[in-house]
């Protein structure tokens, strides 16, 4: 499952990190992460504060907390997706 999340993040050329509830507590992970692979964060309702708004790579929420940025981002993505199955 990693190597095949690897492959689909390598074959990217616009990754976006989308972040929920679930994130809490890696956010140190989660920040080198993004800061690696080059790619925004854009949050649900419940991933919402687990990094600062200020961090330049998060770009907004989704939904009814849905940002400009947010959207330019998530429209810029690839269809590629990796679902866990």
């Amino acid at each position: 499952m990693i190597r095949q999340a690897e492959e689909v993040i390598n074959a990217s050329s616009k990754p976006v990190i989308l972040i929920g509830g679930g994130a809490r507590g890696a956010s140190h992970m989660l920040d080198e992460f993004a800061e690696r692979i080059g790619a925004p964060i854009v949050y649900s309702l419940n991933g919402k504060g687990v990094l600062p708004e200020t961090d330049p790579k998060v770009m907004g929420g989704l939904g009814l907390l849905c940002s400009k940025p947010s959207s330019i981002a998530l429209r810029r993505r690839r269809s590629q997706q990796f679902q866990n199955k």
